[in-house]
């Protein structure tokens, strides 16, 4: 018994008293449990929800096909049973020394561009609660060992104070009061102590790791559809660390003493206050943007790379998001194209770097050359080199336009592929990534990454049929794309067709001219039973 539970509490984030029933689950804060299904992988998305009702006492309907809704939907129930707010402490976390935190206008334009969901109150998925505080991570006023006491039971731990004290009296920031929060169509109205000092807002979330109290950053939403009246708040806040380097964080810590709360340095008060925050991302946000990548495929006469929009959206279900492209140069401004995509999930320090263009220096103005980064926290404010090496990163020094990036811890499998659209002038970007370190994000995500023939990318010519004279002269006949052998070492050229691709093409146009004529069948037949209805009349 005791070896079994000497493995489970490390593997699963279980305390030992819960494991042997001496303590009931539900004493456990709500972000706890949450942590301990942060590692959980299920077969379908809405798996990671419906598993958990019984481990807070929710009760709703399963709706297979709605995603991640299904969590969203679950962390609304739990709301309507419980007042406990550390269902709200996820997300990176920061000391309360002295920030140097970003103007509103960068913070608008680096971290809510996209659907990323750390500028919104509830969690994307039970994964979000893996850090920072995990099993350590209570609610003070329900805590039978607390910091400080706060509700009256609490202070029966504590006979040496008068009950006439004021802290005793007036509780905290004047009253006492526990947070309260309703899910509205504005978003959540909350109850919580404000903290308002040096341009930064902070909720008291009164929930504690057993040293420290914990804050919310919050910022003002930038919607442009708000009611005046009503002002509406973001989570988190944007900081530019010593390195240079910026990061976006949810949380800070506030110090052991309520009654002196610490924050950039200085003591600061709190508040109790309404305010409106953004609980979960709009349909439109929900989306990835199309526009993303509109600067290099808006180059003209055609761009020299694509990235699939299904390929963005399988890396974001990763968690990391594409930020907007960085175009550096374009051939329009007589320059070599340079353009560099980064996937960041700035949660967890964890993204993707790639870097696209022409080379300059060869005699074909588009010779393209290629390269990935892998992004963690050791290398995050790490400088990087844009340049490329000719016989390294040229595409046409890759076996079958594909390489490998990375060790095997991190690595990005790049490879390319000519566009349907425009095969002659645009390459199409695939990636797979592999690893220890990806295995385990997609594992955890349950998501997949196709190779590129899986995902029905390879390299293509087109091959136009002769028009069958039934067509007619002047019809138009689709071009059939047929795949070319990858010869190493093979130039940026298209292939030759043969003799059974034509046979494949012919019978192509065959079988669309069967179809024409058998709705021409159809429609004739239609005509003349409508016909005979209406001789039936006058016989």
């Amino acid at each position: 018994m005791f070896r079994c539970q000497s493995n489970l509490v490390p593997d699963t984030g279980v305390g030992w008293q819960v494991l042997t029933r001496e303590t009931h689950f539900s004493t456990a804060s709500v972000g706890r449990r949450m942590n301990w299904a942060s590692l959980r992988s299920t077969t379908r998305v809405e798996d990671e929800a419906y598993c958990l009702m019984g481990l807070f006492n929710v009760n709703m309907p399963t709706i297979y096909g709605e995603g991640r809704q299904a969590f969203q939907r679950l962390q609304h129930e739990i709301m309507k049973q419980s007042f406990d707010t550390s269902l709200f402490a996820w997300g990176r976390s920061l000391n309360s020394g002295t920030l140097n935190p970003l103007e509103e206008h960068e913070i608008y334009k680096l971290f809510n561009t996209s659907s990323k969901n750390h500028v919104y109150l509830l969690a994307n998925s039970p994964s979000s609660f893996t850090k920072p505080f995990g099993r350590s991570l209570r609610y003070s006023p329900a805590a039978t060992e607390p910091i400080q006491p706060y509700p009256e039971w609490q202070w029966k731990k504590f006979p040496n104070e008068p009950q006439n004290s004021p802290q005793r009296r007036y509780g905290l920031f004047g009253r006492v009061e526990l947070p309260k929060f309703f899910v509205m169509s504005y978003g959540l109205e909350c109850r919580f102590p404000i903290i308002e000092s040096d341009g930064l807002t902070v909720a008291v979330l009164l929930c504690d790791t057993h040293r420290k109290y914990i804050g919310l950053f919050l910022h003002p939403s930038n919607w442009i559809i708000q009611d005046p009246t009503r002002k509406k708040y973001h989570v988190g806040y944007g900081f530019r660390l010593a390195s240079g380097s910026i990061s976006f964080t949810r949380l800070v810590s506030l110090g052991n003493d309520f009654y002196d709360l610490r924050l950039n340095g200085k003591t600061v008060t709190a508040e109790w206050r309404d305010i409106f925050i953004a609980d979960s991302p709009p349909p439109i946000k929900r989306d990835v943007p199309m526009n993303l990548c509109y600067p290099l495929h808006s180059l003209l006469p055609a761009p020299l790379f694509r990235i699939s929009h299904w390929l963005i959206g399988r890396v974001t279900l990763l968690g990391m998001e594409l930020w907007p492209l960085d175009v550096r140069s374009k051939p329009a401004d007589g320059k070599p194209l340079a353009v560099v995509a980064s996937f960041t999930d700035v949660d967890v320090r964890e993204g993707i770097r790639l870097l696209l263009g022409t080379c300059g220096k060869s005699p074909d103005s588009r010779a393209r050359w290629a390269k990935a980064m892998s992004r963690y926290s050791a290398n995050w404010s790490d400088k990087w080199d844009a340049a490329h090496n000719c016989q390294e990163h040229h595409l046409e020094a890759w076996p079958g336009w594909t390489k490998d990036f990375g060790d095997i811890e991190q690595m990005i499998r790049l490879s390319f592929s000519r566009c349907k659209l425009s095969p002659q002038h645009t390459f199409v970007v695939h990636i797979e990534l592999e690893g220890r370190v990806y295995n385990a994000i997609k594992d955890q995500t349950n998501i997949r990454f196709p190779s590129r023939e899986e995902a029905g990318l390879v390299q293509t010519s087109i091959i136009v049929s002769d028009v069958p004279s039934s067509f007619g002269e002047g019809a138009w006949v689709p071009p059939v794309l047929t795949s070319s052998p990858e010869v190493k070492g093979s130039k940026d050229t298209l292939s030759t067709p043969t003799t059974g691709c034509h046979r494949w093409a012919t019978l192509i146009v065959h079988l669309r001219a069967a179809l024409r004529l058998r709705r021409s069948i159809r429609l004739d037949d239609r005509r003349c039973s409508k016909h005979r209805k209406h001789a039936r009349k006058y016989v």
